[in-house]
């Protein structure tokens, strides 16, 4: 697993959609999950999920959802941050994440 802090240049963004760029030749999927955490009373709230499905074996490919709930981020209240799950083997790998916001 992987754990990266997300931070946007407004101080309220409306996420809108979010991809998963990766390689998937295995059995298993590539995971994404994009968090909002509410740090003053430690609870969190899974956003969106996005997992790889199918193979390619020479093609890294986006996989992408609009089901995002809830959707917006307001930094006065909010933390932001997403979590990768990429299996093992050299069948995976993670390229990116692209996170289309409004503010």
């Amino acid at each position: 697993y992987f754990i990266a802090p997300l931070q946007f240049p407004y101080p309220v963004v409306t996420i809108k959609s979010i991809a998963l760029h990766a390689l998937d030749n295995g059995t298993q999927d590539v995971a994404l999950w994009l968090w909002r955490s509410r740090p003053a009373t430690g609870a969190g709230a899974i956003m969106a999920t996005i997992a790889s499905s199918g193979q390619s074996a020479t093609l890294a490919r986006s996989f992408s959802t609009t089901a995002i709930s809830p959707r917006i981020i307001n930094s006065a209240y909010h933390g932001a941050f997403l979590t990768l799950s990429l299996p093992p083997g050299l069948d995976y790998r993670f390229y990116g994440v692209t996170i289309r916001y409004e503010a």
